[in-house]
């Protein structure tokens, strides 16, 4: 069984940059965890805020431990372009 994971990438309309931002959903849609690329202001990036930090991580290892409890194997990963309002 595979999870589905959508990759959304990002255009601001006022400065017009492109970024990344990995959003994974469970297939009800509810929030789990969000990653960005730091091409937005890079200098601003800290731990706890834009960056991945040791909680995160420790969450996402368990997150991970239980969907292999529920039968995932897998991962099924969509791609979609987006404004920054959407």
């Amino acid at each position: 069984m595979k999870y589905p994971i959508t990759v959304r990438s990002y255009v601001d309309p006022y400065y017009h940059y492109r970024y990344r931002a990995q959003e994974i959903l469970d297939p009800h849609g509810k929030f789990i965890f969000t990653v960005g690329d730091l091409n937005e202001c890079p200098e601003d990036a800290i731990l706890g805020r834009s960056l991945f930090d040791a909680g995160n991580f420790i969450d996402a290892v368990k997150w991970g431990m239980q969907l292999a409890k529920d039968g995932y194997e897998d991962l099924e990963v969509s791609y979609e372009e987006c404004n920054d309002d959407d």
